[in-house]
């Protein structure tokens, strides 16, 4: 065993570690599993600003029009397009109930992890931006509202994608920026 104390953001806890051979599995409900009532597809665009690939699974409800469609922007770091954290795949969740209820949803994979960290907001913001000029040539999605959903970062990135592009007719921020990014900085790095 090993004993000690966690300590985060100026509050302790006792912390004691056992040696295991069996690892617990984590029971996702939520997770939904093939098969879907919906179709879906896996797509490519290249990015023009960066030359990199954009991958992802545009879901379409089964039948009729869809009522909108949304993309979906991670937040900072590389994500998959499930934005999977610790075996949970919020993503993935948010593009099942959607899909449900009569939505379009895309999701994609950030680019490789060497050229995520070289990119900015700006650069991620330009992707959205190929996203929508791709996505907009899809026939079922041609006349239907196209919006945002952006977690943390991709807050940021649907504000600012918003803010220039008319296609954009909503935006939801999960987590996302509410106050000048350089207070947030300096609040993350003096934690």
């Amino acid at each position: 065993d090993i004993a000690g104390v966690f300590t985060q953001m100026g509050k302790s806890l006792p912390l004691t570690l056992h040696r295991t051979t069996t690892r617990k599995k984590l029971v996702r409900p939520q997770t939904p599993t093939p098969p879907y009532p919906y179709t879906s597809q896996e797509i490519s665009f290249t990015d023009r600003f960066t030359g990199t690939s954009i991958n992802g699974t545009l879901t379409l409800p089964e039948s009729g029009e869809p009522k909108a469609t949304a993309i979906l922007v991670s937040g900072s770091g590389w994500q998959d397009r499930d934005e999977t954290i610790l075996g949970h795949k919020p993503f993935l969740v948010i593009a099942d109930a959607l899909t449900r209820q009569g939505y379009a949803v895309f999701r994609y994979d950030d680019a490789d992890v060497r050229i995520v960290n070289k990119l900015t907001t700006q650069d991620f913001a330009n992707q959205v931006t190929v996203i929508l000029d791709s996505l907009s040539q899809i026939s079922e999605l041609q006349s239907i509202p196209m919006g945002i959903i952006g977690h943390s970062e991709g807050g940021l990135i649907a504000w600012m994608v918003a803010a220039k592009d008319k296609r954009v007719q909503f935006i939801v921020s999960l987590a996302g920026v509410g106050i000048p990014m350089k207070d947030i900085v300096l609040e993350q790095v003096l934690q």
